[in-house]
C-alpha cells in the first residue's frame, strides 16, 4: 500500500461533496467526486477505480490541485 496522500486542502470533505452534487459539467463533477473521496481518506487506487479513471490521470489531477 502507498503512503498517505498529503494535500493542503482548502475545502472540507463536506464542502467538496456539496460542490460535486451541484456541478453539472461531467468532467468537473468527476474531478470533484475524486477530490471528495480523497479528502475522505481513500487511496488514489481506490478513488481511480471508484470514479472510473486511470490511476495516472488521477495523479495528474492531484498534482494540478497542489499547485
Amino acid at each position: 500500500m502507498g503512503r498517505k496522500l498529503a494535500i493542503d486542502w482548502q475545502e472540507t470533505a463536506s464542502e467538496l461533496r456539496k460542490l460535486y452534487r451541484k456541478e453539472r459539467h461531467s468532467e468537473r463533477q468527476t474531478r470533484l467526486h475524486a477530490f471528495w473521496q480523497l479528502r475522505l481518506g481513500k487511496t488514489l487506487k481506490e478513488v481511480a477505480e471508484l470514479v472510473g479513471m486511470g490511476y495516472r490521470t488521477l495523479q495528474d489531477w492531484v498534482v494540478w490541485q497542489r499547485c
